[in-house]
């Protein structure tokens, strides 16, 4: 009785546990000074966001003239804060760091030394960087240090044990074979290698024998069981070893599983992999546990090396250890660009990835696939910055962009959505909206003191009105609006298009005198300017071959058939793939099969789908045109720029002919109060409107 009174005496003198044990705080106004937030309120809830900008000789302690903070749980992150104009905010040194200054800023004519990592050294001995202005001048560069080694040699039935893999590891490094179960190394003095001189030391001969069953340190902290322990390197720890064979190390703490936790884990069973072998070779693993592994000859294993890791996380493996044909290809990164990847997350010799660059970046000389040859990828495509996306907006007093932060690049086309802080207004409701068009922002707002912010609307990167004609998105030399993906809804108004590398499996070429750019997204053959050679083009992704087959000649049916302006994308033993360049739509299945009689199905042809205008032929007027043609898909709408300031005509290319606009803003466009002038016939080639 007294138990059961104490507790209803607790809860009412602690009221608080009445509520969740994960309770969120809301965060009150920031405590910002010399600058000013939106919106300005005296409470804010968990996870709620606001956005500031500072006053004039200021800026805020991150990237950028505005600035986002977001409530957590009682606390704003970053916490908003306002420095000198001239004062730099932290940078990124590729493989080399500094001491991290505890403000997170530095002032005027500040300096910080930088340290490269491991296996890099300063180019030109250059170790210091300073703030200058606002900027960071003589920033250093950490390159590959000539005394460092790269991959070190693999060795039949040895892994290397207690090191992942690395591209570089530094002058003297250590590392440690360990053979497989039912080999041992030939002498002990061998199990040992060290980076000298850009090259490493020889490595150790496994050969059968009892094996297995000793492990000495490999320069990162694992140690023998029992007896006494090899000198700590420093390197961490890695625990190996479990309840089967062998003796049982371990290392970095100490720290021993403690019984069965009320949120108990489960340990590992041996891992599946076929056609290799691991290191330690048991038949249960503790959770956390790892081990590492290697391939037969042929193969290797699905990540970068030729040795891997993998640890029990909660009964499971991770990554799974997996070997594949040493001839495949593992996911690589794209700089500022993307692609679909692979379920099994590697790709088969010859098999092509289609990437798509970020927003605000384009192929570099129009390539846009990839292609896995003998184990590496060659042709790799580079994304770089689109002449026309745009920068920093344009800073207005006493106003913040709202709804989007900081980013270095914003793609053509993008909106931004400014909101004067409390207390102003801006001039006209049509200036609150800014648009990136040909590599410039338009004319933003003027906010004057009035009563307040006004209304806002959304903000973002290519966030366009619903229904109707986009804002301009801008070609070389006009803006292609509309359609479904990247590759099919860009067009060059100069008259050349994006080109890549052609995706194989047969011959295309078409009739023409003059010469095409090499790729995916070609030019039409108009008969009067080219010969188009086949890629794949239409959509932003094209899967990288499904089947694991080598592209090229199948052993019954012999060469893939040619298709005039497309190409092959997938092939598999018994089928292949087609797509069409992105000019063109397909017409039949897309999928050929290879028959019993050896002969492939009829293949699909490709249809022309554009309209092409002409500079010096055409009857609209004022256009302002640089050179060459300007090819419009099917379906999809273009902006062309007249010869006026923030004037465009709006084309599209309606079942062969072409609708067109009178010259208006971007802002008449957009409200889409701009009338059709009028309509032009077209045939697909060139001079004929």
């Amino acid at each position: 009785m007294s138990v059961g009174y104490l507790g209803f005496v607790l809860l009412l003198w602690f009221p608080g546990v009445l509520h969740a044990h994960n309770e969120t705080q809301n965060c009150t106004a920031s405590s910002l000074s010399q600058g000013y937030v939106v919106p300005e309120q005296k409470t804010y809830l968990h996870e709620a966001t606001l956005t500031y900008a500072c006053d004039n000789g200021l800026k805020p302690a991150v990237e950028g003239w505005w600035a986002t903070s977001k409530c957590q749980n009682g606390k704003w992150s970053p916490d908003p804060q306002c420095i000198d104009e001239k004062a730099c905010v932290s940078l990124t040194i590729p493989n080399g760091n500094y001491d991290a200054s505890t403000d997170g800023w530095y002032g005027d004519r500040d300096k910080i030394r930088v340290k490269c990592d491991e296996g890099y050294e300063h180019k030109d001995h250059d170790a210091a960087a300073q703030c200058s202005d606002g900027a960071w001048v003589s920033v250093p560069i950490c390159e590959r240090s000539t005394e460092s080694c790269g991959d070190p040699p693999k060795k039949k039935h040895a892994v290397i044990i207690g090191k992942g893999y690395q591209e570089v590891f530094a002058a003297s490094s250590k590392l440690q074979y360990k053979c497989e179960d039912g080999y041992t190394a030939e002498g002990a003095d061998t199990k040992t290698i060290f980076c000298i001189l850009g090259n490493w030391t020889e490595g150790p001969t496994c050969k059968v024998g009892t094996g297995g069953r000793h492990t000495t340190s490999a320069g990162s902290g694992v140690q023998p069981a029992g007896g006494d322990r090899i000198p700590d390197t420093g390197h961490g720890g890695a625990t190996v070893g479990g309840t089967d064979g062998g003796d049982t190390t371990s290392a970095g703490s100490g720290r021993q599983p403690a019984g069965r936790a009320h949120n108990e884990t489960q340990n590992c069973t041996a891992s599946s992999l076929s056609q290799g072998y691991v290191v330690p070779e048991q038949k249960t693993y503790l959770h956390e546990a790892t081990l590492t592994y290697a391939c037969d000859n042929g193969l290797k294993p699905a990540v970068e090396g030729w040795w891997a890791t993998s640890k029990c996380q909660n009964g499971k493996w991770s990554p799974d250890p997996q070997c594949i044909d040493e001839k495949a290809c593992v996911s690589l990164t794209i700089p500022n660009g993307n692609y679909d990847a692979s379920t099994d997350g590697w790709y088969g010799d010859r098999d092509k990835i289609r990437v798509k660059c970020d927003e605000g970046y384009e192929h570099k000389d129009h390539d846009a696939t990839a292609q896995c040859s003998d184990g590496a990828w060659v042709s790799v495509p580079i994304c770089e910055r689109s002449t026309e996306s745009c920068g920093d907006p344009p800073k207005k007093k006493h106003a913040v962009i709202i709804g989007k932060g900081y980013q270095e690049v914003f793609a053509a086309s993008s909106k931004l959505q400014y909101k004067c802080e409390d207390g102003y207004t801006a001039e006209g409701a049509d200036t609150k909206t800014i648009f990136c068009i040909l590599g410039n922002w338009t004319e933003g707002p003027t906010c004057k003191v009035g009563t307040g912010g006004g209304d806002t609307t959304s903000a973002g990167s290519g966030i366009q009105p619903a229904g109707g004609d986009r804002i301009p998105d801008t070609g070389h030399g006009g803006a292609t609006v509309g359609g479904t993906g990247g590759g099919d809804t860009t067009s060059a108004g100069s008259g050349i298009q994006p080109a890549e590398v052609g995706t194989g499996g047969g011959d295309t070429t078409s009739a023409g005198s003059g010469i095409q750019p090499a790729g995916r997204d070609r030019i039409p053959d108009t008969g009067h300017g080219g010969a188009t050679v086949g890629g794949t083009g239409g959509g932003d992704t094209t899967s990288a071959g499904s089947g694991r087959q080598p592209a090229g000649r199948d052993a019954n049916c012999g060469k893939h058939p040619s298709l005039l302006n497309g190409d092959v994308v997938e092939v598999s033993r018994t089928s292949l793939k087609y797509e069409c360049n992105g000019f063109y739509t397909l017409e039949g299945p897309d999928i050929v099969t290879c028959q019993s009689n050896g002969k492939w199905t009829e293949p699909p042809s490709c249809k022309a789908a554009f309209c092409v205008i002409d500079p010096a032929q055409t009857r609209m007027a004022n256009l302002k045109i640089s050179q060459g043609l300007v090819y419009v898909k099917e379906g999809l709408n273009k902006y062309i720029p007249c010869r006026w300031p923030d004037s465009f005509r709006l084309v599209q290319c309606i079942n062969g002919r072409i609708s067109y606009t009178y010259c208006c803003s971007g802002n008449d466009h957009y409200y889409r109060s701009c009338p059709v002038e009028g309509w032009t016939e077209n045939r697909s080639t060139v001079g004929s409107i």
